[in-house]
């Protein structure tokens, strides 16, 4: 596909929420009209907006024709930039990740500075690129959760803290429809879209990753995560899990299953030869200390030790816990020099 132009969904809130301020004199109505908007906004299926929208529209020419006029002028001709079923499986859906990008961009790498040229700017940005890429590359090793990873465990605790559901199996193993939690009359539709991916961003108790399962709810659909609903999936056992499928010959493990066992015993095996290593250099070393006779060597040879023991045992420390400020907190003022000398007293 081309390239897309979407609208903030934060922005169209507020645009829509100060239009009822100023077209709309009574509260009542704007409360009618702002909850109509809403269920536009939130609306995934293309035949139902087509038909909620006409009647909204119809609704505000009878009743609130500045507000229709408003309306239709600035949102009526452009539909598929802010609605939501448009805008399936774009992830973005406000552009707040845009501009905490550019307050880095702005702050951190151009220091306050304003710049004209395009080819520092380029510079700039690989720089960006190529700072991200280590980042996660560290994140990755540290096995560190990120921002998407808690979302998808806290959306599977949800799932556990919902009641039982009403699940039918419309094609086995492959799509499933059931009831919404929270909205009455509203079913959703689940299906398997990959058996097979080795990307991380997966729930650390399901092991299902964003690639797996498609939604249509308003969750999955706008912010491409493993929504409550496939969680229910899984925990309930409605669909075998992606790490262990069953087969007619028994249970097979996918590649990335057996990559992880492979790596598994390539590190044992690895761990058992510098170990043997190890220990014949610390029988060469109580050799040369039984023949050696020399004060000087002998003293080198222990200061090397010690000092090898040391960095041995630097990663073994307790650490300190990190202290942690609030991203809004105040800077704290440093405390001006002043001079500690007292002043000389004259005698007479």
């Amino acid at each position: 596909e081309g390239t897309r132009k979407i609208l903030c969904a934060w922005h169209v809130d507020r645009a829509w929420r100060k239009a009822l301020q100023q077209h709309i004199s009574e509260q009542k109505e704007q409360v009618h009209v702002y909850h109509q908007l809403n269920v536009l906004l939130s609306e995934t299926d293309e035949a139902k907006f087509r038909v909620t929208l006409q009647e909204f529209l119809t609704y505000i020419e009878r009743h609130h024709f500045d507000f229709y006029i408003y309306f239709s002028g600035h949102y009526g001709k452009r539909i598929d930039q802010w609605a939501s079923c448009y805008r399936k499986y774009t992830v973005v859906n406000t552009n707040m990740f845009v501009e905490a990008f550019h307050r880095v961009l702005k702050i951190v790498y151009f220091c306050h500075k304003q710049n004209r040229r395009i080819d520092v700017l380029l510079v700039t940005l690989l720089r960006i690129s190529r700072d991200k890429a280590f980042e996660w590359f560290y994140k990755v090793e540290k096995g560190k959760w990120t921002h998407r990873i808690c979302e998808i465990n806290r959306r599977h605790k949800a799932a556990i803290m919902m009641v039982e559901k009403a699940v039918i199996a419309d094609i086995p193993d492959e799509q499933w429809t059931m009831n919404s939690d929270s909205r009455e009359n509203t079913r959703y539709t689940i299906r398997r879209q990959i058996t097979d991916c080795n990307c991380r961003i997966m729930c650390s108790s399901c092991q299902t990753c964003t690639h797996n399962f498609s939604c249509t709810c308003l969750d999955s659909t706008l912010r491409s995560t493993v929504c409550k609903h496939i969680h229910y999936l899984m925990i309930t056992g409605w669909c075998a899990p992606i790490t262990v499928r069953k087969t007619e010959k028994g249970v097979a493990l996918n590649t990335s299953t057996a990559r992880t066992l492979c790596q598994g015993k390539q590190n044992e095996s690895e761990l058992k030869k510098v170990k043997q290593r190890i220990h014949e250099l610390n029988s060469e070393i109580h050799l040369f200390t039984e023949k050696c006779n020399d004060i000087v060597q002998i003293n080198i040879l222990k200061q090397r030790l010690q000092a090898t023991l040391s960095l041995v045992k630097i990663p073994m420390a307790k650490q300190n816990p990190a202290v942690r400020y609030a991203p809004n907190a105040n800077h704290q003022k440093q405390l001006k020099f002043h001079s500690t000398e007292t002043g000389l007293q004259c005698t007479n």
